[in-house]
Formats: C-alpha cells, sequence, structure tokens
C-alpha cells in the first residue's frame, strides 16, 4: 500500500514538473507562431485579409522584441512579441 501511495506521488509530481515546462510562453515560443502565421504564403497572398501596413507592423514588432530577447531582456521582448501575436490573431478573426 505503502509503494502505490508513493508511486502515484511520484507520477504526480513528474506530470507537473513536465507539464509546466512545455506550456511555458517564451521567446522561441512566440518567434516560432510569428514566422509560422505572418510569413507563409498564405500571409502574403491575403487569405486573411492582411493589409501590407499591418503585415509591415506585424513584422517590425518581430523585429524588436527578437532584439530584445537576444540582448537578455526576455520580458520586454515577449511582451512586444505578444502585441505581434495579438495583431495576427485579430487579423484571423476579421
Amino acid at each position: 500500500m505503502r509503494i502505490k501511495f508513493f508511486l502515484s506521488i511520484i507520477s504526480i509530481l513528474t506530470m507537473i514538473v513536465f507539464s509546466s515546462s512545455v506550456s511555458a510562453k517564451t521567446c522561441s515560443y512566440y518567434l516560432g507562431y510569428i514566422t509560422g502565421e505572418a510569413e507563409r504564403a498564405y500571409a502574403v497572398k491575403k487569405v486573411y485579409r492582411y493589409t501590407p501596413e499591418r503585415l509591415e507592423k506585424i513584422l517590425s514588432l518581430r523585429d524588436k522584441g527578437q532584439a530584445l530577447c537576444a540582448s537578455g531582456d526576455d520580458t520586454a521582448g515577449m511582451e512586444i512579441l505578444l502585441e505581434s501575436v495579438k495583431l495576427i490573431n485579430f487579423t484571423r478573426l476579421q
């Protein structure tokens, strides 16, 4: 009985540790999302109705965020990258 309890505690702790690292949002997570959504062919073909100005703003925010993340300021970089992601998602909803 103690062995089952001990094994269940270990499995719960293992799930908590691994699930938190997988769902953590990092600079590379946001950069990958922006690359996947804003730089594909359907963004250029205007399937999601990206205006040239909006696409330019998304990519400029991406560049600023990437520069901040590269310099070591991850929190400010992720905030700027999140703004770019919000522009992408807002455009997709229209």
